[in-house]
């Protein structure tokens, strides 16, 4: 008997992140895990390229609610 490969695909929801750059200054919330728990990690928009690679991941949120539930989304995911 042979062993054959299965592909399993899951369809994860979350509040859609943000796809513009916010203002300079401006708080926003990336999804973060503490000790294996979902949180929303605050960070400030300064244009650095941490900020611009953010954005480009899709992990720029503008309430700390939104990152944690996208969080929480990632972690049930595996």
């Amino acid at each position: 008997m042979t062993a054959s490969a299965q592909t399993i695909r899951r369809v994860i929801a979350y509040p859609a992140p943000e796809r513009t750059a916010p203002k300079f200054g401006q708080k926003y919330f990336m999804p973060h895990f503490y000790y294996g728990y979902p949180k929303a990690e605050s960070r400030r928009w300064f244009g650095l390229p941490l900020d611009w690679r953010n954005l480009a991941h899709g992990l720029v949120h503008l309430t700390p609610t939104a990152a944690k539930e996208h969080a929480r989304a990632l972690w049930e995911q595996k």
